[in-house]
């Protein structure tokens, strides 16, 4: 009896232990396709300040302080570092930002990163209500680095894209947060980026 005892508290721990293993794996991942859920939703150039002070709430923000109609942002972070570097290789990291100027939404700016500093890979979508060296409604580009053929992605829009368009280029890897050994350039991180 006494066995048996031992036997279900064993396995009830190891049960426990796998459970919370698999929530912080997939923690930073569902974590952040909420924050891009909740703010490729609002509509820059559209949605007002209050619109957006509802989402930074819910996502668990105020907003900069002073938070003013007039202007004000909201930067979420959310990364896999606490992962060991054995699973997640250089680690991942998604930043979500929107701001508002004017009691309107006027930008929003994602990055998903491979690494840290100056040599971190990375994936950039930003709208903006105007950008003053756009000449077309968007651009998109790669660079190269010396040692990374695939060292960057980058998306600018304003409101005037395509919505096709612009769903096409918010769908960021975001396996890359769980996944073994993360992603190994920014090729990955955003693959609806074509590469020369």
């Amino acid at each position: 009896m006494r066995k048996y005892f031992l036997l279900h508290a064993i396995v009830g721990v190891a049960m426990i232990a796998g459970a919370i293993a698999i929530y912080e794996l997939f923690q930073p991942y569902i974590r952040a396709r909420s924050l891009l859920s909740e703010i490729a939703a609002l509509q820059v150039g559209k949605s007002d300040f209050e619109e957006a002070k509802r989402t930074g709430a819910r996502l668990g923000s105020q907003g900069n302080d002073p938070c003013l109609s007039a202007d004000c942002y909201w930067a979420f972070e959310v990364d896999n570092f606490k992962l060991p570097a054995a699973w997640r290789g250089e680690g991942t990291r998604f930043v979500a930002v929107f701001r508002v100027q004017n009691s309107i939404v006027s930008e929003q700016h994602f990055v998903l990163q491979i690494g840290t500093g100056y040599n971190a890979q990375t994936a950039d979508f930003w709208e903006r209500e105007t950008w003053p060296h756009l000449p077309k409604q968007f651009i998109v580009g790669t660079q190269s680095s010396e040692i990374d053929p695939h060292f960057r992605s980058y998306v600018d829009l304003t409101p005037a894209t395509p919505s096709d368009v612009r769903e096409r280029y918010l769908s960021f890897n975001l396996n890359c947060l769980w996944k073994y050994r993360g992603c190994s350039d920014a090729k990955e991180l955003l693959p609806t980026v074509d590469w020369p």
